[in-house]
């Protein structure tokens, strides 16, 4: 499962809760989270096929976390689940 399904998996399974997903060095949002997250930080958008990205490193989570709780934003941090490759 792509990194865009799993994110779009956990926001059916928690409607309005910004999903944060830890990828490398960075925490991503994507499409409408993307939206949120860019509106609420002031931080830029990008674009990744037909999706909307927004993300900052993670040793900026703390700082980030916080302004997103304050302003009234629902926030689930994740780690993508990687499948195995075969034997």
């Amino acid at each position: 499962m792509s990194l865009f399904d799993q994110c779009a998996k956990l926001r059916a399974s928690y409607p309005g809760v910004l999903i944060l997903m830890r990828v490398g060095d960075y925490y991503e949002a994507f499409d409408e989270d993307a939206d949120s997250l860019a509106s609420v930080l002031g931080i830029t958008k990008t674009m990744r096929g037909e999706h909307r990205m927004a993300g900052f490193p993670h040793h900026w989570l703390e700082p980030y976390l916080s302004k997103l709780v304050k302003a009234g934003v629902r926030v689930a941090v994740a780690d993508p689940v990687t499948e195995k490759p075969d034997a």
